[in-house]
């Protein structure tokens, strides 16, 4: 089973992860996590820590983010019946790609298929647990502290949950409130079969 943790930069999605990972390993359940995280391992290739920075980026480089998950999902899939824990979806990299450079992506004529083909492969996760925005995202070198940003990522996320009918659970609050949540679900996923695609 592959789970998603979705929501925009600085939400806390790879601190999840790594707790859940924790947790989880202990409690019966046969977990991995993609790792590492992906933006970071493409800055350390490129031995530039501001290589996906506004102003440095471009629309090839955001393709690479996308390239390396699906790769790093691919690589990382556990057995049968453990869980995926994926600290973050194409559907977020989708978003801040749209952000950037929806109107050159629109331009180009390939809008519309990137948005068709991230839907299609939302479908490979069993759930998304959307993360929403509770608090500023700090700047780290690699992730900006970008407030409106930030938000809009968020937004874009939400609506296309939405609009796609992307099997989704929000998952707010403290850390100990969040990983609850998962947990929950997960149980509960893990008693009844998948949906059909």
């Amino acid at each position: 089973m592959k789970i998603a943790l979705t929501g925009a930069h600085g939400v806390g999605k790879t601190t999840l992860a790594n707790e859940l990972l924790r947790r989880l390993s202990g409690k019966g359940f046969g977990v991995v996590a993609v790792a590492p995280e992906v933006p970071r391992e493409i800055c350390s290739l490129a031995a530039d820590r501001e290589f996906f920075r506004r102003g440095k980026n471009n629309p090839l480089k955001q393709a690479l983010l996308m390239y390396a998950q699906l790769q790093h999902e691919h690589f990382s899939l556990p057995q049968e019946d453990g869980v995926l824990i994926c600290d973050r979806s194409v559907l977020d990299l989708w978003a801040c790609s749209k952000y950037l450079f929806g109107d050159e992506f629109q331009d180009a004529g390939v809008r519309k298929l990137y948005e068709a083909l991230v839907a299609q492969y939302c479908r490979s996760y069993r759930c998304h647990f959307y993360i929403p925005a509770e608090f500023p995202p700090p700047d780290d070198g690699v992730r900006e502290s970008d407030s409106d940003f930030q938000a809009s990522i968020d937004r874009t996320i939400r609506e296309f949950l939405e609009k796609y009918a992307v099997a989704h659970r929000k998952t707010s609050g403290t850390l100990d409130e969040r990983c609850a949540i998962v947990e929950t679900e997960l149980r509960a996923m893990a008693s009844r079969p998948p949906p059909l695609s």
